[in-house]
């Protein structure tokens, strides 16, 4: 079991949730699930970086590389990869897409990105089936809808555009 995760839709962020003297835990998906999709995951050597994201720091000449401009968990470099060669990182690359406008093209990456942060639940044997599908909802909200097949057949959906409606709109 997991420690639960509560969102909170007026002030836009996530808390670990209390039941005195101890953490809630949650045994469903929706904290590894919201874990998965809204930390960063750190951007591939060939991502484009949004505008405004350095991986320099200092001034010309003296500059040096900053590793948090490809954002993403500390650790991840250390972690072994999978069998099949992709890295085992926590997170999403949906933050790459914070400057972008709305195209089929940005949809179908926001597509990907939800599917490649959610894969380890196939790869670790939680799940037998990620679906992930994006709509454009009114007020340049994105609307992202994901369904997982558990092992065993229970089916979780969630509906994220709550998270993003102020935290992530794209530009019209």
């Amino acid at each position: 079991m997991d420690p639960k995760i509560i969102w909170s839709s007026e002030t836009w962020d996530g808390d670990l949730s209390f039941l005195p003297p101890d953490l809630q835990h949650d045994d469903d998906l929706m904290t590894a699930v919201l874990i998965s999709l809204f930390t960063d995951r750190r951007a591939l050597p060939d991502d484009p970086l949004p505008d405004g994201v350095s991986i320099w720091r200092g001034v010309e000449g003296d500059a040096v590389p900053v590793l948090s401009g490809r954002r993403g968990w500390w650790a991840d470099p250390t972690l072994d990869a999978l069998p099949d060669g992709r890295a085992d990182w926590i997170g999403s690359r949906l933050w790459l897409l914070s400057r972008e406008k709305w195209t089929a093209a940005v949809a179908e990456r926001l597509r990907l990105y939800a599917e490649e942060a959610l894969a380890w639940l196939i790869d670790d044997g939680v799940a037998d089936r990620v679906t992930v599908a994006v709509a454009r909802g009114p007020f340049q909200v994105i609307q992202l809808y994901v369904e997982i097949l558990r092992t065993g057949g229970a089916v979780f959906t969630g509906r994220f555009d709550w998270a993003w409606s102020d935290l992530f709109k794209l530009q019209q």
